[in-house]
């Protein structure tokens, strides 16, 4: 072989050598760009996981808010209902129109209980607890334990929270 073929090789080889230089350069620089985009698009996935399980909650917390405000309005009709049927005259109790009301009550009581809307238990003499009970009247007969003497109102909760207080008189024993 000749010099010049020799240094045609060795040109050759540089050029070679350049070439793969840039080569391994642009891959490390792709590597390093993939891994860029990768963590971007796992820190995305996050986000977006994120976000979903909060509009999730939103939408709950939304629908949640609407029943009760549906069951609120639905309550005082139910009130009426029982008020209605614990003062029905004795000669109709037997009509037809008192056993309808009483079908009609015995439905709506079908209706809390399968949404599990559960009616707080108060009766005369039971301690006042305001986290379930509002009084609407206070009479102080000299004592230090709060009683409750009379229900006015029945109250109701939701998966244990309270949607409306029972109503009630209370006096001091």
């Amino acid at each position: 072989m000749s010099k010049k073929d020799k240094k045609q090789d060795i040109d050759n080889q540089q050029k070679v050598d350049n070439e793969e230089e840039k080569i391994n350069s642009e891959i490390a620089r792709i590597v390093e760009e993939n891994k860029d985009l990768t963590a971007d698009i796992q820190r995305t996935r996050a986000d977006f996981e994120n976000y979903r399980k909060q509009v999730e909650l939103r939408i709950s917390d939304a629908r949640k808010a609407e029943f009760n405000k549906t069951i609120n309005i639905f309550l005082p009709i139910f009130d009426s209902l029982e008020s209605g049927l614990k003062n029905v005259p004795e000669d109709i109790k037997n009509h037809k129109w008192s056993k309808g009301v009483e079908a009609t009550y015995s439905k709506m009581l079908s209706i809390l209980d399968k949404n599990d809307i559960k009616k707080i238990e108060v009766k005369q003499g039971d301690i006042f607890n305001p986290d379930i009970h509002n009084a609407i009247q206070f009479e102080d007969e000299g004592g230090d334990k709060e009683i409750v003497s009379e229900v006015l109102q029945n109250g109701y909760v939701l998966d244990g929270q309270v949607i409306r207080h029972a109503m009630v008189k209370v006096t001091t024993e």
